[in-house]
């Protein structure tokens, strides 16, 4: 599983920013293939830089006359022409990294979108259990509330007995809601 924070992907570590280290220009802990990339480009530069200086030491040195020299940077060209092959290979080099880092970010894209999933299902299911909460508190506030009601009516009242009936149907809501969710309550 690659990492999910972007630096890491990228091969660099962050440091804390009360850190002092992280304030050390170039110090970053990059992972393998990233430190293989950056020694093939600084190696891939020194060896052009270094078979530019040579040409021109060569030619230099080797041809006499002042007029030859300057025929012989006209051959420079050649070396204009290896430059932009490098450029080239540098775009072409870019465009594969570009490539990897946007497939990442597209598998990291998916994580995020499968947590989201979870943690809404979450939500919903939390949401349902509220939901009964508040059923099941409303119910016994009602109960409550009739057998307060039926307390205080004369017994036998037509009153008292429509509160009865009212309290056995609440209790009978009751009693199923809590057999629903695995509570087991004897009358």
């Amino acid at each position: 599983m690659p990492p999910a924070d972007p630096a890491s992907r990228a091969g660099v570590t962050p440091k804390a920013s009360g850190d002092p280290s992280s304030r050390t220009f170039g110090k970053t802990n990059m992972n393998p293939e990233t430190k293989r990339y950056v020694w093939f480009s600084a190696i891939l530069v020194s060896l052009v830089f270094i078979l530019w200086m040579l040409w021109g030491i060569v030619v230099y040195f080797t041809l006499p006359e002042w007029s030859q020299k300057g025929q012989a940077g006209d051959l420079f060209g050649g070396i204009n022409a290896l430059f932009a092959g490098l450029a080239f290979a540098g775009v072409i080099f870019t465009v594969f990294l570009q490539t990897r880092e946007l497939a990442l970010q597209r598998q990291e894209l998916e994580q995020t979108r499968e947590e989201l999933r979870r943690a809404a299902e979450a939500q919903e299911s939390t949401q349902a259990g509220i939901n009964e909460q508040v059923k099941l508190l409303a119910l016994s506030t009602y109960l409550s509330a009739a057998l307060s009601t039926r307390g205080q009516l004369p017994y036998g009242s037509i009153g008292y007995l429509d509160e009865t009936k009212k309290v056995y149907r609440i209790e009978e809501q009751l009693v199923e809601m809590l057999q629903q969710h695995g509570i087991d309550v004897k009358k």
